[in-house]
């Protein structure tokens, strides 16, 4: 019962359990931070909070934020082990935790039906469209802000609709919506948007950045099944991230500039 109102909770409030997921993964990144952030004193609690938030990202059974959560915890994982005071335990331990939650995970029945599905996932339906029309117009061009719901609307009325479990013209994908609503300067504008935080930053590897990094994995990869930035949901959560990551770096140069 207990695991069952875990999985239906964003249903109750409202959220999308795709978006939801994606919030809980921001606040492991935030609670997996705390070297940096100091987020939290306890680190029974913080153990406990990250245990029950990735049990929760199991249940919620999301495809494509399971596999970021995957990459940010082995992320932080690498940064963890390669720090002098680790003992082999510790890292046995963590890494041993790590291949457990991936088995358990794959072994639920809605995960591992989600994953039969995504063999043929009806989401990616209109991609051949959208590369065909981002072609026609030379790789350049855009058909216009918000015209790439007409352009699939117009190949359904024209070649009909074969789907049965995903409808609408939405393709799931916020790159080629982008490509064809505003051609090659709106994917530009929008690779700036993911990369700039990291850009500022001005520490000598962004790979010593994890929070940049695990940021930049949870939308670079996060908007290739969402159209995050046509959805207020969408906006406001990433507008948000990017905001506390541009004060952040600004900030940081600060203290180094001092």
């Amino acid at each position: 019962m207990l695991l069952y109102l875990q999985y239906k909770f964003p249903h109750v409030i409202g959220v999308h359990p795709t978006y939801w997921s994606y919030l809980i993964i921001s606040a492991l990144i935030f609670l997996l931070s705390n070297k940096m952030l100091k987020v939290y004193k306890s680190k029974v609690w913080a153990i406990f909070l990250i245990s029950f938030l990735n049990i929760n990202l199991i249940i919620l059974a999301s495809r494509i934020p399971l596999f970021v959560n995957f990459l940010v915890l082995l992320l932080f994982f690498g940064k963890y082990i390669k720090a002098d005071n680790v003992s082999l335990v510790k890292r046995l331990s963590l890494l041993f935790l790590l291949i457990t939650l991936f088995f358990v995970g794959s072994k639920l029945p809605l995960l591992s039906g989600k994953l039969d599905i995504a063999k043929n996932d009806e989401r990616i339906y209109h991609w051949p469209t959208a590369f065909k029309t981002i072609a026609d117009n030379y790789f350049v061009l855009g058909e216009g802000l918000g015209q790439s719901n007409e352009v699939l609307r117009r190949e359904v009325i024209k070649n009909g609709d074969e789907r049965i479990r995903y409808f609408g013209y939405d393709l799931h994908n916020q790159y080629l919506r982008q490509y064809i609503d505003m051609g090659i300067l709106g994917i530009i504008s929008l690779l700036i948007l993911l990369f700039y935080p990291i850009f500022l930053s001005r520490q000598k590897s962004i790979f010593n950045n994890e929070i940049n990094i695990s940021f930049l994995i949870l939308f670079g990869l996060g908007l290739l099944s969402e159209s995050f930035l046509y959805r207020l949901k969408g906006i406001v959560f990433f507008t948000v991230i990017s905001s506390f990551l541009y004060l952040r770096a600004v900030n940081l140069n600060k203290v180094d500039d001092q």
